[in-house]
């Protein structure tokens, strides 16, 4: 497989969780409307969510398809995803991998 075919098949899952994603929330100006876990997060959150929930680990490198599809800013490269005790997810942006492994450590250490 060539490099254009696999970057066309990244954006291809990337869109195709993306709009699973949405059809499940409300939004208003890009953030989440419904009352529960993602309430007052982008879209980013459940789809990053959705990526750890199914093996990932609970840090991302963002790639151009999702960098693309979800709007994120070219400053950030990772994004750490995050649930707090009372069952909230957040996500945090990171400029690098090292700020990523920080703030995972940092979330850890609170728990």
């Amino acid at each position: 497989m060539n490099l254009y075919s696999e970057l066309t098949m990244m954006q291809d899952e990337t869109e195709s969780t993306l709009s699973e994603v949405e059809s499940r929330f409300t939004l208003k100006d890009g953030i989440i409307q419904n009352l529960g876990k993602f309430e007052g997060e982008s879209l980013a959150t459940p789809y990053f969510y959705e990526c750890y929930l199914n093996g990932g680990e609970s840090i991302f490198e963002i790639n151009e398809s999702e960098r693309e599809s979800l709007k994120i800013d070219s400053n950030w490269t990772h994004v750490v995803i995050m649930e707090s005790d009372s069952g909230f997810v957040t996500l945090e942006y990171c400029e690098s991998l090292a700020e990523a492994e920080d703030i995972e450590s940092e979330s850890m250490s609170e728990w």
